[in-house]
């Protein structure tokens, strides 16, 4: 603390971790706001009046001043009924976002009362979106802004429309060991939900892996250096199978002689993820066996 700019008042320094840098605050101590939101027990296609719950707290070491604002952008599939709490004025920003806003300074260390925003949950809603918060302060700068935005994971039951059929264009795909890009067709009533699970790391979507209606799903397969791999993914309730073939490529058949006493027992083996060398015996009763390298890529 010092008075850096002759102003006759103290100012501030401190150490931004974020951007590994030394910040001055003329005159003003700042005041660290950060945000939290969570959702209401159940989310469910259909249900009115959902709930999200946001929570301000001010980390200090100053009380904040001026206005401060708590933007809320809703996920797809979730539209904004009502929201409020003690000493908040929220309304409709712009499309899906709503603005909280209170000009009452917080003290150091304290915490707004909580907004309660109210959603209703649309019939064709996604099974997992996210919900973003953000808080901000008009006439303060933030000395750690990392903590100004918040997100809630939401997870949205998915009812059961018994006038909804699903098919899909292709049973599934078959890729070489180099991998590749493919697409699935959907084709369902419009209204009629669709998501996608079990997919395994090595293979990824594109895009949001959910919608409803007809529908378009992109996925990439990754580079196979290991051997044959098959997995099954369900895709709108229904059984979608990927295989893919190990590398084709396959070079040298070197012998490795092993010297031993009659009686002494010896064996081979292997790191348990080693795909690129295989260990074949030429006669289990004599002590000599191959091996077998592919290609490194």
């Amino acid at each position: 603390m010092g008075d850096f700019n002759s102003d006759g008042r103290p100012d501030v320094v401190k150490f931004d971790s974020a951007s590994q840098q030394l910040v001055v605050y003329d005159g003003v101590l700042p005041s660290d706001l950060t945000v939290t939101v969570t959702h209401g027990a159940v989310f469910q296609q259909g249900l009115k009046s959902a709930s999200y719950t946001i929570m301000v707290q001010n980390l200090g070491p100053a009380a904040s001043r001026g206005q401060v604002t708590v933007m809320d952008l809703l996920p797809l599939g979730l539209t904004y009924a009502d929201g409020g709490g003690p000493g908040w004025n929220c309304s409709i920003f712009s499309g899906s976002s709503v603005r909280c806003v209170r000009l009452d300074p917080l003290a150091s260390g304290a915490s707004y009362d909580p907004i309660t925003l109210l959603v209703n949950v649309s019939a064709t809603a996604p099974p997992t979106p996210t919900n973003l918060a953000m808080v901000s302060s008009a006439s303060m700068s933030d000395p750690n802004p990392s903590n100004d935005l918040a997100r809630d994971d939401t997870v949205i039951v998915q009812t059961i429309n018994n006038n909804c059929s699903y098919s899909l264009d292709v049973a599934g795909e078959r890729f070489t060991a180099s991998g590749g890009n493919a697409q699935i067709n959907i084709k369902a009533p419009s209204g009629c939900a669709w998501s996608i699970s079990d997919v395994p790391l090595w293979v990824i979507f594109g895009g949001f892996p959910a919608g409803n209606g007809n529908g378009t799903l992109t996925f990439a397969v990754a580079q196979n250096f290991g051997p044959d791999r098959t997995t099954g993914i369900t895709v709108a309730g229904m059984f979608f199978k990927i295989e893919q073939h190990a590398p084709s490529s396959i070079t040298g058949l070197p012998l490795v002689g092993v010297i031993k006493k009659p009686w002494c027992r010896w064996r081979a083996e292997m790191p348990p993820v080693t795909y690129w060398l295989l260990i074949i015996p030429l006669a289990p009763r004599r002590a000599s066996l191959s091996t077998r390298s592919r290609r490194n890529r």
